[in-house]
């Protein structure tokens, strides 16, 4: 494997279990349905983001990508929750009650591209909504197991039936992820501490500080 990939994949573990050490000194109150949720959120995108670290390591690529919208789409939809659900509607997803309307407002689904057009217009930045329009397609294609998932199969230079993923691809992936996942940490931390928490401020001064480089 390439110096340079074993050195993203070493950074973006180190991310990982700095983000779990941080999340552990949080103590949530059950009564406080929103933030139970999106620690639930954080933790669900911290294991996609540990395991597709495993994956790439192991050389396990079609596994890696086919994680790659869970991911992405974890993180859209814990700012979404957290940031535009009402009280009525956190309680019946913290409940699992009536699940399949719960990303829909009056009977009309609430696409992913919306989600992120309204997230990024409070953070004023086109963040996500970039992600979304340059990178979700193929991230459907690896989960769904279309084109790009099948012909990454085919090693066309050596002849070979194995898996064949561009060194560009895989460093994209992984620098693509951690910027993700440290931005996402930062909103969800930031929350959790200030309603829960025992997180110093030095403690997140250095994950805002982590950097892939």
């Amino acid at each position: 494997m390439p110096k340079e990939i074993e050195s993203l994949i070493l950074i973006n573990n180190d991310l990982s279990k700095y983000i779990d050490e941080l999340a552990s000194k949080i103590k949530v109150n059950d009564a406080n349905q929103r933030d139970m949720l999106l620690f639930g959120f954080l933790n669900n995108a911290r294991i996609h983001f540990y395991s597709m670290n495993l994956l790439i390591k192991k050389r396990l690529y079609n596994s890696a990508f086919a994680l790659v919208r869970v991911f992405f789409e974890n993180i859209i939809k814990a700012r979404y929750v957290y940031m535009f659900f009402d009280n009525d509607k956190i309680e019946k997803m913290y409940k699992k009650d009536n699940w399949d309307s719960i990303f829909s407002n009056d009977g009309k689904r609430i696409e992913l591209g919306q989600m992120c057009e309204e997230i990024d217009c409070i953070i004023e930045n086109n963040f996500y909504t970039t992600i979304k329009n340059n990178a979700y397609k193929k991230m459907n294609d690896f989960t769904h197991t279309g084109a790009y998932q099948i012909a990454s199969h085919f090693n066309v230079v050596d002849g070979l039936i194995e898996a064949s993923f561009s060194e560009e691809l895989i460093k994209d992936a992984l620098e693509g992820n951690f910027e993700l996942m440290k931005t996402f940490s930062l909103f969800s931390l930031e929350i959790l501490d200030f309603h829960n928490g025992f997180v110093a401020k030095n403690e997140m001064d250095i994950l805002l500080s982590k950097t892939i480089a």
